[in-house]
This record gives structure tokens, C-alpha cells and sequence, in this order.
């Protein structure tokens, strides 16, 4: 890149100013233990990203990576007031006590080698057991009100929480979270109007996952219209993604492991959707739901529990694979939703709470598969159970 460019901020109800596009650190950088092994590669894409002209960082203890974005960003060269440092907080907690949260910034802070964080964020309201508690999270959320009045968080907020979630926080809440960092791309009905629901209360909308279209949900009904709009406007289609999020007033948070996409990222600052193409990628997106589950939502329903305790009538080897699946980078807990493993659930007329266990230790068989192995792994399931005829009919 010949000159980093200049991002523009947006103000925070409580006066602090977030750089509108982010560069984050989960997702492919996600470490399924995030007490493993430091990664060097970490460290040397997140310098890139900051030597490009990212200001906004995104971390979570959760991922495992606040040791190479603080070791990343001592190495830039930048000084720290000109950089926008994020993380969250929750399996401090949830592994703890919940009152642990001043106890989880601090070592927070310890690894990324800072003194101060400018937006700290609890990261689910999901805090026991996958579990949602409203007095657990408004307990919480008093913890992290002081923090805001000791200095050592500029501004505080929340990360997937849902409608009732917030409205239930705002009860009780002295300070009001300045952002709601979530999912958000076309293919989630709902989404905008959610996130002028959350405007309407003071609270930005963060996005994670706005590529999805192109990578995790990618083969469904937005890929023509991206391929068009790309060519129309001389961009990657991951330009046009962000552009249309950047339209509505979100903050947008990506992450790669190939410096030239950083570009297609930047170059979303100059690209201007006109309004019939913001309009189609709107309504041929919510013409069908598409929604990557967290890991919370996903682990936190009856059925799931006890399948990853061993408590339904699996073989012994598909109850050690669904105890696995708990340890899954969440990306690919995530894919589940995808077309392909929604054939197995919906298309077998499971319940919400996953009932029939048998099309379940499928999906998660196909779930180790992801990675350019599916068809490999289709076969694996038709093998395994050939005597199922309506699941040889969806395979």
C-alpha cells in the first residue's frame, strides 16, 4: 500500500471516537486452547494490519491472541494514543466467579502490555453453563461501570447480546454499553432494523462475521449479485460487503491471514453503493435467513449438553466426538448452520433441541471435515449409516 489511509471515526454516546473499520484477531487467528503456543504469524499480520493504517484492534481473551496483539503492537512503532484497543471478557467468568471482572482486565492488560483499554467488552451474556441469567449479567455489568470510573477502560460494552438481552441490561445499567459487537451481514433478516433499534438507544453496532456471504455461507442466493456488483464497481466482493455495512452507520471488524486483503478492506472507504445496488443486496439477502450460531447459543440447548456429557445413546466413539465438538475452533462450530449441515437438522424435522441424536454425530462428523474435506466425509456419513434412508436421500 503506497500511503496508509485515514479512517474516518464515528463518536460513542459517551464522547469517545472508534476508527469505523477494525481489525481483529479471532476467526482465523482463533486458538482452540487460548493458553497454547504463541504465534509468530499472529504478531506479524497484526504489525501489517497497524503499518497499513488499521488504528482499531480487536482481541478477546477468548482467542487466544492478546499476547501477539500486545507484543504487535509494541513492536509498531505507533504510540498508544493513537491506536483503538479492544477485548472481552467472559471465560474468566465463566470458568471463575463472576465477580472476577476486574480480575480478567488486569490480565488482560498484563498480555497485550498495556495500561489501559479503550473499549472492554463482555463478550456473552451467556456466563454459567452457557447459560443466561439476567441478575448474573447486571452483576457483571456494575463490575465493569466501575472499571469505566477507575481510567483503565475508556468505554464500556457488550458483544452478542440479543434484543431482551439489552433491554433487560438497560434496567439496571447506570452506564449505558456504547456498543453491541454481533453478527451482522444480509443474510441475517432482522439485522438492520436491530441495529437502528440499538442506535435509537445510544448503543453502535460492531460487526463480525459481515464476509460470511463469501466465505462461511458462501453458495447461496447473494453470490451472482456480489460477482455483478464486483465487477460493476472494479472491487473484491469483500469490498462490497463492507461498503454496504459501512452505509448503514456500523463498525466493521475483519480479519485475514493474507496482507493483500487488507487493501480490499481499505478500499471499501471509497466506494459508495448507489442506491438501487444497496437495495438489492438488502432485499435478496433477507429473501432467506442464514445465521451462524455462537458457540454459546449452539452448546447452550438441552439436547446439545447432555450429548457433549454422554448422557444419550451414542456409541462410545460418537460420544467422544461430540465431546470434541466443544473444543472446535467456534468458526467451525459455527459452519454448522451452513446449507449443508441444516440438511441434516431441519431437513430431518429435528426439534430445537436436537432430539434424534443419530443425524447429530453426522453433523459432527462432517464438522471435522470442513476444511476441502466434505466430500470425503459425505461419504464417511453414507457409509456409517447406509441403512437411514432419509439421510442417504439428504447426503
Amino acid at each position: 500500500m503506497s500511503s496508509s489511509p485515514k479512517i474516518p471515526t464515528v463518536k460513542l454516546y459517551d464522547g469517545v471516537e472508534i476508527p469505523v473499520l477494525g481489525f481483529g484477531t479471532g476467526t482465523a487467528w482463533y486458538k482452540p486452547d487460548r493458553f497454547s503456543a504463541y504465534n509468530p504469524d499472529a504478531v506479524t499480520i497484526s504489525k501489517d494490519a497497524i503499518a497499513a493504517g488499521y488504528r482499531h484492534l480487536d482481541t478477546a481473551e477468548a482467542y487466544g491472541t492478546e499476547r501477539e496483539l500486545g507484543q504487535a503492537i509494541k513492536e509498531s512503532g505507533v504510540p498508544r494514543e493513537d491506536l483503538f484497543v479492544v477485548t472481552k471478557t467472559v471465560n474468566s467468568l465463566s470458568e471463575g466467579k463472576i465477580e472476577d471482572v476486574p480480575t480478567a482486565l488486569e490480565n488482560s492488560l498484563k498480555r497485550l502490555q498495556l495500561d489501559y483499554l479503550d473499549l472492554f467488552l463482555l463478550h456473552s451474556p451467556y456466563l454459567k453453563n452457557d447459560t443466561y441469567v439476567e441478575s448474573d449479567v447486571a452483576k457483571v455489568w456494575k463490575l465493569m461501570e466501575e472499571l469505566q470510573r477507575s481510567g483503565k477502560v475508556r468505554s464500556i460494552g457488550i458483544s452478542n447480546f440479543r434484543k431482551h438481552h439489552v433491554e433487560n441490561l438497560l434496567k439496571t445499567a447506570e452506564i449505558k454499553p456504547t456498543v453491541n459487537q454481533i453478527q451482522f451481514n444480509p443474510y441475517l433478516q432482522g439485522a438492520p432494523e436491530y441495529a437502528k433499534w440499538l442506535e435509537s438507544h445510544g448503543i453502535k453496532t460492531a460487526a463480525y462475521m459481515g464476509l460470511a456471504p463469501i466465505t462461511w455461507l458462501k453458495g447461496n442466493h447473494l453470490d451472482p449479485l456480489l460477482e455483478e456488483l464486483a465487477e460493476k464497481y472494479k472491487v473484491a466482493k469483500s469490498t462490497i460487503l463492507i461498503a454496504w455495512q459501512l452505509r448503514q452507520g456500523i463498525i466493521v471488524l475483519n480479519t485475514t491471514k493474507k496482507k493483500e486483503r487488507v487493501e480490499e478492506f481499505f478500499a471499501a472507504l471509497n466506494v459508495k453503493l448507489g442506491e438501487e445496488d444497496f437495495d438489492k443486496i438488502t432485499s435478496i439477502g433477507q429473501d432467506k435467513h442464514l445465521r451462524i450460531p455462537t458457540r454459546s447459543e449452539f452448546l447452550a440447548t438441552t439436547g446439545m449438553n447432555n450429548l457433549c456429557a454422554g448422557k444419550v445413546g451414542l456409541t462410545e466413539n460418537d460420544q467422544i466426538l461430540a465431546r470434541e465438538l466443544g473444543k472446535l475452533p467456534p468458526h467451525l462450530v459455527d459452519y454448522m448452520v451452513d446449507e449443508k449441515a441444516r440438511r441434516f437438522f431441519w431437513g430431518l424435522g429435528l426439534e430445537p433441541d436436537w432430539g434424534d441424536s443419530k443425524p447429530l454425530a453426522v453433523a459432527i462428523l462432517t464438522v471435522f471435515g470442513i476444511d476441502q474435506r466434505w466430500e470425503e466425509w459425505r461419504e464417511n456419513a453414507l457409509n456409517r449409516y447406509e441403512g437411514d434412508e432419509r439421510l442417504q436421500r439428504l447426503l
